[in-house]
């Protein structure tokens, strides 16, 4: 039987249609990538270690100035005061802020190992003799006895986290990392840490700027361990720190010498499944006045 002209036009039509209708679904299924934060991890001290019914703990941390809110999922990691090696994490079961100007942060967690829940508690500062009952005594005797205790959190701007809290430096010393320092040497390496593996192809994201923005340092940025999560950046010279650089220095102390910032976007640091920094990510970098001048010229900038 013949078809009609005009029916094999509406059948064609009613095809593509179809097949666009297809296409739209295939589309809107695909789920976004996961965005790609940076995880802090700060120090604070844990000053005391309160076991629950449901074998949970309650958790006083020391933090000082920190303003760092916590959330569910976020993970505490305690570590054995005479080693520094790491006892034991903890998951984070209820949100947690800072209380008042205490200084202090009560936190609901499940250690991950349970073996481990004798000896955190007496690693508290509140387990050992002496433990002081004024304010001002009792904030250093926490510092001095109490576990060290490394909040891992991912950067969060919208809700106030300081970017400086999210970057530690390699302290060749003690032959790890600690926070960022307000001033720093020119031969400093930074450390930074990823909540995703990254794409290494996306590397040359992670940028360091001169005071003025306007020029770029070249840095070499590698990676620790195999997830591809954490990696470390330095100029493999060092930073300049020329004599005019030093006089501003002394001059201007709230002047930084230079700015490490990682590009948001797709221009940026990726994830391996395409996911990027919401927005900009800068800290300051202060070098120390006393430092010793680093006469690393021009052919270690490049004009942005």
């Amino acid at each position: 039987m013949q078809v009609p002209k005009g029916w094999r036009v509406v059948a064609v039509a009613l095809a593509g249609l179809a097949f666009s209708a297809s296409a739209l679904v295939g589309q809107q299924a695909l789920p976004e990538p996961e965005p790609l934060r940076i995880l802090g991890r700060i120090s604070t001290r844990l000053e005391r270690a309160s076991p629950r019914p449901d074998g949970s703990f309650v958790f006083t941390l020391f933090v000082g100035e920190l303003r760092q809110a916590l959330e569910p999922g976020d993970e505490l990691r305690v570590f054995g005061p005479a080693t520094g090696e790491l006892l034991t994490a903890a998951h984070v079961t209820r949100p947690a802020r800072i209380v008042g100007k205490s200084g202090r942060v009560h936190v609901c967690a499940k250690l991950v190992r349970a073996d481990m829940a004798s000896r955190i508690v007496e690693l508290a500062a509140a387990a050992h003799s002496g433990f002081p009952e004024s304010r001002d005594a009792r904030d250093r005797f926490v510092s001095a006895h109490g576990a060290e205790v490394v909040l891992a959190v991912p950067f969060e701007p919208e809700k106030g986290d300081d970017p400086r809290d999210f970057v530690r430096f390699v302290n060749e010393a003690r032959g790890g990392t600690q926070p960022i320092e307000r001033a720093l040497d020119p031969m400093v390496t930074f450390e930074l840490q990823f909540n995703q593996p990254i794409d290494l192809a996306t590397m040359g994201g992670i940028r360091m700027l001169t005071a003025d923005r306007k020029s770029e340092v070249a840095v070499r940025v590698f990676t620790v361990g195999d997830d591809r999560r954490t990696f470390r950046v330095r100029a493999p010279l060092g930073l300049a720190f020329l004599p005019e650089m030093k006089r501003q220095a002394r001059e201007q102390p709230d002047l930084p010498q230079y700015h490490l910032g990682i590009v948001p976007g797709r221009e940026g640091v990726r994830s391996d499944a395409g996911g990027s920094l919401a927005g900009t990510f800068e800290i300051p970098v202060f070098l120390r006045v006393n430092a010793n001048i680093n006469l690393v010229g021009m052919p270690a900038f490049r004009a942005r």
